[in-house]
């Protein structure tokens, strides 16, 4: 278990259908505007702060055993990601951070500096889901989040917290860099 992990699993790619936010008027795609981030070349560190693996129902404990050492070792080391942002019309895309089309947005606001997100993606029943929230601050060069991720993928159940901060670089480098690649 490693870092990656985090970054796959805040890179949710599911089944293609829109973006539903259901409790605001502020629409998926208008989030980056809204928002006033920059477009371009940003730097982001992520951290995890908290985490545990859970067997999932009828999977072996010793799975969920081994994910969880994994985990351990990973709590507070830093891991840093470079990437270009671009709007995304079937996205949510912020720095470190998107949730694509086949996830279904429950909480979306943004105004006066504040954000706050809550998202669901895949299917439990077809061996994956990930519920996500998130919690920050911003400025049109800045982002800083606490993010709440409870994930099953098979046999294990992860539940993890990360803090992430993000800082706008300047014009992205061409071609651009694929929001949620982390740098190799």
């Amino acid at each position: 278990m490693n870092i990656k992990l985090l970054a796959a699993t805040l890179a949710i790619a599911c089944a293609p259908i829109p973006l539903l936010a259901a409790d605001s008027p502020l629409q998926p795609k208008d989030l980056r505007r809204t928002m006033g981030l920059k477009l371009g070349f940003w730097r982001s560190t992520m951290t995890i702060t908290e985490a545990s693996a859970q067997a999932t129902p009828g999977a072996d404990p010793t799975v969920a055993a081994s994910a969880q050492q994994g985990l351990r070792e990973q709590v507070g080391k830093m891991t840093t990601v470079e990437e270009c942002l671009w709007d995304r019309p079937d996205a949510i895309a912020l720095p470190a951070f998107h949730l694509d089309a086949g996830c279904t947005v429950t909480r979306l606001q943004a105004a006066n500096g504040h954000l706050g997100l809550a998202g669901s993606c895949g299917d439990a029943s077809k061996g994956f889901h990930v519920d996500t929230t998130m919690s920050g601050t911003y400025t049109p060069d800045t982002l800083s989040i606490m993010t709440d991720i409870d994930t099953a993928t098979g046999p294990v159940r992860l539940l993890i917290k990360a803090k992430i901060e993000s800082r706008y670089v300047g014009a992205c480098p061409a071609p651009p860099v694929v929001v949620g690649k982390p740098k190799p």
